[in-house]
Formats: structure tokens, C-alpha cells, sequence
């Protein structure tokens, strides 16, 4: 497994990202909540911990859509307190960006008034998620590949949202993962000690080094003592154009004509569309001067990833 030092941080967990082909850019501005969005999917729960849920969209997999509980809106605690600290870290990690690696998920949008324009959109959110509460939409550290979940556990639809919390202060012993309500193992937060990181190639040196920069940022340059946060191994994010069109490549009609890369029965059909694909788009940015930006076959396989959890 190819290892990289970046890491970013999000409110409350700092994230350390590897990826053998991904490439960082800045989110897409259009959101759950946009005049523009019209797309009707249903949200998926991605996470859950005391003060809400997470969730994700699958036209937009570069965000992470964070709902409040009700009840933790009158805690001092709350998703309101939560965004302001983010933004005092953010203007710190800014401020001193030539001392870090580290990069801040943008937090996009923040309500907690869900007016008539929104009203529509909580019937996407799952039952049990569907009262008005505070929403945050946030840039989102996306979780590990599917060959290095595979490499951890197992391939399981449920584990695509594998994130890795690196314990350098646990030495030995071997990570014991979280079951499931179901009594199976879950990848969601799968914890990983020294040892075990030593194990998977990580640089833990380089790692650690890399973490502290983080936390004396937050420290002397936020104000933030770091109460709370969680450092994990986790992905980049793709190019944002990348993730616009496999997102369409997924979803409504498209799902029809494109053929579908998982079908091992038809796997040649897939291989000749791949083939024609790739070939003209090398052509087409090369004519217009944008093979230096732009890589398809990087986009093909991220497309594959894409599709793998989500066809």
C-alpha cells in the first residue's frame, strides 16, 4: 500500500490521506441545498457519533452533509460551536501554511433554519433523520481504496466508508475492530496501533513528525486545545471535474447506455468502451492543450473505484 505525509483536518479529526493516483482540488461550490441541485437520490448514512449523522450523496462525493441531533442544539457542544472552532483553525492553517502539509476541508454551507426552499430536501434524509436540525455541508476526506480495505478486512458495501485511525501512542497489539449491529466486522473507524502501521509501510516517523506540526498549529496558532480530535488514514480528493462526470457516469438513464464494469460475464463489452474512451480523450486533450491537466486514464480508474460501491 503506497503511503503519502498529507494530512487535513476537519472539525474535531485530522486526517492523514494516501492515494496511489488521486489528485487534491478544491471541492465543487454546488451543494445538497443548491437552487441548482435537483437530483433526487437518497442520502447515505456514512457516519454517526454524539452530536449527529453524516451522509453523503452520490452526485456529490466530495461532501459530507453532517446533520445534527436535535437535542444537541442547546449544548454548549453544539454543531454552531463546532463550525466556529473550524474556522479558527482553518484562518491558522492558512496563516501558516508553509509550516504544515496539512490541508482544511472548506465548510460550504451552514443553516439551521430550513426554510420552504429546503423543505423538499429532508425526505432524502433517512427515517428517523427527517426533522428539521442544523446542517452543515462540509469538503470531505474520502475514505480508504477499495484494495486497501480488502487488504484490512474484507469487501464489504458497508465498509466503503473505511477510515483508519492512526493510535501512535498504542504501541502493540494488533488493532481490534468494531462490530457491527449486525455482529460483523466494521471497517467504519477501524483503529490501527504503531505496530500494525509499522506493518502496512507506513513512515510512523514521518507520520508523527507531521502530526505535531498539526497540533502545535492548532495549539499556538488557533487557540484550539485539540480536545477530541482523531488523526486517520484516509484518501484525497479526485479533480473536481473527475468527480462531476463519474457522477453522472453512475447515475439515471446513464446507468443504461454506459456498460457496466462489474459485469465479469460481459467484461469485454466494458474493455471496448474503456478502449474508445481513453483513446479519444487523449486525443481531444492533447489537441486542446490539456493533457498536462488532465489524465483519463486516471479518471477510468477512478471511475471503476467509483462504481464498484456504488453500481
Amino acid at each position: 500500500m503506497e503511503t503519502t505525509s498529507d494530512v487535513s483536518l476537519n472539525p474535531g479529526t485530522i486526517h492523514t490521506t494516501h492515494s496511489s493516483y488521486y489528485t487534491r482540488s478544491k471541492s465543487t461550490t454546488t451543494t445538497l441545498f443548491s437552487p441548482d441541485h435537483s437530483h433526487s437520490e437518497p442520502l447515505i448514512q456514512i457516519g454517526l457519533g454524539l452530536q449527529g449523522a453524516i451522509f453523503e450523496h452520490i452526485a456529490l462525493p466530495g461532501q459530507a452533509i453532517k446533520k445534527e441531533h436535535p437535542h444537541n442544539a442547546v449544548l454548549p457542544t453544539n454543531l454552531l460551536n463546532e463550525v466556529g472552532i473550524h474556522h479558527e483553525v482553518w484562518k491558522a492553517f492558512q496563516q501558516w501554511n508553509h509550516l504544515v502539509t496539512v490541508k482544511v476541508p472548506i465548510i460550504l454551507s451552514s443553516s439551521d433554519n430550513l426554510g420552504a426552499r429546503w423543505a423538499d430536501k429532508l425526505s432524502l434524509f433517512p427515517p428517523g433523520y427527517q426533522a428539521p436540525s442544523r446542517i452543515i455541508t462540509m469538503e470531505r476526506i474520502l475514505p480508504l481504496t477499495k484494495e486497501a480495505r480488502r487488504a484490512l478486512v474484507l469487501n464489504k458495501q458497508e465498509n466503503k466508508h473505511c477510515l483508519v485511525r492512526t493510535y501512535l501512542g498504542r504501541g502493540k497489539g494488533r488493532a481490534k475492530p468494531r462490530m457491527d449491529e449486525h455482529g460483523q466486522v466494521s471497517l467504519r473507524n477501524f483503529p490501527l496501533y504503531l505496530e500494525g502501521l509499522r506493518e502496512m509501510g507506513v513512515d510512523v516517523v514521518r507520520l508523527a513528525e507531521e502530526m505535531g506540526r498539526a497540533v502545535a498549529v492548532m495549539h499556538w496558532g488557533a487557540g484550539v486545545d485539540g480536545d477530541d480530535v482523531e488523526f486517520v488514514l484516509g484518501t484525497e480528493q479526485v479533480e473536481g471535474v473527475y468527480q462531476e462526470f463519474r457522477g453522472a457516469m453512475v447515475m439515471g438513464d446513464n446507468r443504461d447506455f454506459i456498460p457496466s464494469c462489474l459485469d465479469e460475464e460481459n467484461k469485454g463489452v466494458w474493455e471496448g468502451f474503456r478502449r474508445g474512451y481513453v483513446a479519444a480523450g487523449k486525443t481531444v486533450l492533447k489537441e486542446r492543450g490539456l493533457e498536462d491537466r488532465y489524465d483519463v486514464e486516471v479518471f477510468m480508474r477512478s471511475y471503476e473505484e467509483y462504481a464498484g460501491d456504488f453500481l
